[in-house]
């Protein structure tokens, strides 16, 4: 039969069967063929309709099945990125985030902000900051920092989560201010350097009372 049938009319406007073969109409060119690509579907009289934007192959107008490459679908409906609080969870399809994700990343379980007002830290939500991390003030999404080496409780700047304000050394170590911020030492290295300073103190006398006899 080919593939396309060409009317004498200037514009066709419904197609009829053709040796027991019915034909569909491409409005765009007024001709019945007998296929016709992924990118459209047929409505229900025949007629060819072009997929939803950005659809490679589609089963109704606004039902997309394949997205066009780069593409992600979601709904049914194509996107340039997964939409606000779902992710890419398999090759062009999103799917919602966990129940208290309020964003998430590379898994739907890997919470990047939270629901609920908690804490994100390292892909969980917790009610508070836990042990060893502190809460990141003045951002639009509550989540936590690690404090660092020698530090259980802390506070980060906003804008400069480098920059973190120690309030509580952990167990081994030792503030050398008296006041937060708070530089904590290992209590070990302290200890060595106290025993150091202490031996050079009395090497000093012992200086002094020799040059003092001599």
């Amino acid at each position: 039969l080919g593939d396309v049938y060409k009317r004498q009319l200037t514009a066709c406007t419904s197609c009829v069967m053709e040796m027991g073969v019915g034909l569909y109409l491409m409005p765009t060119s007024f001709e019945c063929i007998l296929s016709f690509p992924s990118s459209h579907f047929i409505d229900s009289n025949r007629v060819l309709r072009p997929c939803i934007k950005n659809c490679k192959e589609c089963s109704f107008r606004e039902i997309c099945d394949v997205c066009e490459a780069g593409f992600k679908k979601w709904n049914s409906i194509c996107y340039s990125a997964c939409p606000f609080g779902t992710v890419e969870a398999t090759e062009g399809a999103c799917t919602w985030c966990n129940a208290e994700c309020l964003t998430c990343q590379t898994t739907s379980d890997y919470c990047t902000a939270c629901k609920y007002s908690k804490f994100s830290y390292e892909g969980k939500c917790y009610d508070e900051c836990i042990e060893g991390t502190g809460p990141v003030n003045f951002t639009k999404f509550r989540y936590c920092l690690a404090c660092g080496t020698g530090c259980d409780e802390c506070t980060h700047s906003e804008g400069q989560p480098q920059s973190t304000i120690c309030t509580k050394c952990s167990v081994g170590y030792a503030a050398v201010e008296a006041f937060p911020p708070l530089t904590c030492a290992s209590t070990r290295r302290l200890e060595a350097k106290i025993a150091i300073e202490k031996e050079l103190e009395e090497r000093d006398i012992e200086n002094g009372e020799a040059v003092h006899k001599f």
